[in-house]
């Protein structure tokens, strides 16, 4: 028994791959998770580099507005900064935002 089989050729030129592309370059905001993925790092290395727990970084790759405190906010940047060796600023990440701290007035003093 002997079986006829043709192989056909595929163009896959135009075919978009399902891998995310980041050009660093682009005007366009990344998130968390791309900046992370970027860098070539897991979540848990993110969290224990940037001495922020993995709960937190977890949040922050969900975005969808959330903010947190200047800190943390920094901390994870910071560590991206390094890793990516170029500086990641808030105004570069979607879905993130840093919490706008009240300052505490004095004991005794009201505000006028």
């Amino acid at each position: 028994m002997t079986l006829d089989i043709s192989v056909s050729t595929i163009d896959i030129s135009s075919v978009s791959h399902s891998e995310e592309r980041y050009d660093m370059s682009n005007s366009d905001k990344l998130t968390i998770k791309q900046l992370r993925v970027k860098a070539g790092i897991t979540a848990f290395d993110l969290a224990a580099r940037s001495d922020v727990s993995l709960s937190t970084i977890t949040r922050m790759e969900r975005g969808k507005g959330r903010k947190f405190s200047a800190l943390t906010v920094n901390k994870v940047l910071n560590t991206l900064s390094q890793l990516l060796k170029r500086d990641v600023t808030v105004e570069d990440v979607s879905g993130i935002g840093i919490i706008e701290e009240q300052q505490k007035q004095p004991e005794g003093e009201q505000e006028g």
